[in-house]
């Protein structure tokens, strides 16, 4: 894999080592020569095959006008002002950005992806980055097929092959603090990314257990966008520790396929089984001789139902209390 050395833009390392500034772009030809390996980013290949991205080469080495044009690079290379540096590997199609390997916080030999760019032609096309493009492998959505948006509100709808993840517009600038900064610094119940603000996934071919069913079916089942936020923040936070973010080995782990939908009378649960744990989500209205009655949502990640058992506090937390009617309140978390 091929990333940015002295020979494509010689000015770029020198520009970020102490503070994020402009850099000027590598050129088409030079981008197609670069020969330097990419250390760690464990999970690029898998983001590669995903996501479409295709390796440049000397016919076809990625468009420089589409390149500046990215949201991405926008938020990171031209006007970024979050960690000390940002590289990026082209593709002929696209390209991903991350930390600049030793130039602060989470920027080791296993430090995540944090953007991708897509292009067609010289022109930006729309972007992932943050929990969407977490959700991409954690929830094994398979290939990207299509992307409809709605160019007035800036809602996208990006469809795969065992799922669609649904999006709300969001100002620019929000969107762009979202690539720059951790996502413990970002507002939780946003569900925020450089996509917009994740609403919910539809995931396909789950395995669903109810109260209601003799035996688990598989069916396609809608995840919030706050629970996906919740185990990306919870798993980011953990990676910290180590140094070490690779979506296989984290402290939340991938997507069995697996969920349990229960409900009755003002109460509603689900559960949905990762490889190290269970997220869930649980609304319960507490109608009773209040004047102003409240639905109270958690969201949460535990380890396994032995930690209900035996009466364990969830590793991570948020809790609100909304009203029947009109906007809820924000979450109030814990273990973020």
């Amino acid at each position: 894999m091929k990333t940015l050395s002295t020979r494509t833009c010689g000015a770029l390392c020198a520009a970020m080592i102490t503070t994020l500034g402009a850099c000027a772009a590598p050129t088409e030809g030079d981008a197609a020569q670069a020969a330097d390996e990419i250390v760690g980013i464990t999970d690029i290949a898998a983001l590669e095959a995903a996501l479409d991205l295709r390796a440049t080469t000397a016919q076809a080495p990625g468009s420089e006008t589409a390149l500046k044009g990215g949201d991405c690079y926008k938020a990171l290379i031209a006007t970024g002002t979050g960690y000390p540096g940002f590289e990026f590997r082209r593709y002929q199609n696209g390209a991903a950005f991350f930390s600049q390997k030793g130039s602060g916080a989470n920027s080791g030999d296993a430090r995540p992806i944090l953007c991708v760019d897509f292009h067609q032609g010289n022109v930006p096309l729309y972007s992932l980055g943050g929990v969407s493009l977490d959700a991409v492998l954690r929830l094994d959505l398979g290939k990207k097929q299509s992307v409809a948006e709605n160019s007035a509100t800036g809602d996208s709808v990006w469809q795969f092959e065992r799922g669609t993840m649904s999006f709300r517009g969001m100002p620019e600038g929000r969107r762009f603090d979202s690539a720059r900064k951790r996502p413990h610094e970002l507002r939780f119940d946003d569900a925020p990314s450089i996509t917009g603000s994740l609403e919910k996934i539809k995931l396909m071919g789950v395995k669903v257990s109810s109260l209601y069913l003799e035996r688990p079916e598989l069916r396609d089942q809608e995840m919030r966008g706050e629970l996906a936020f919740l185990l990306y923040r919870y798993a980011w936070r953990k990676a910290e520790n180590s140094g070490n973010f690779k979506i296989s080995t984290d402290a939340v782990g991938v997507f069995t396929h697996e969920a349990e939908i229960m409900g009755d009378g003002g109460g509603y649960a689900e559960t949905w089984r990762f490889s190290r744990g269970n997220g869930g989500y649980g609304s319960f209205a507490d109608m009773g001789d209040d004047v102003d009655p409240k639905v109270r949502e958690t969201l949460s990640f535990w380890r396994g139902e032995i930690d209900w058992r035996n009466g364990r506090v969830p590793l991570a937390e948020c809790n609100r209390d909304a009203p029947q009617e009109g906007a809820p309140p924000p979450y109030a978390c814990t273990g973020l």
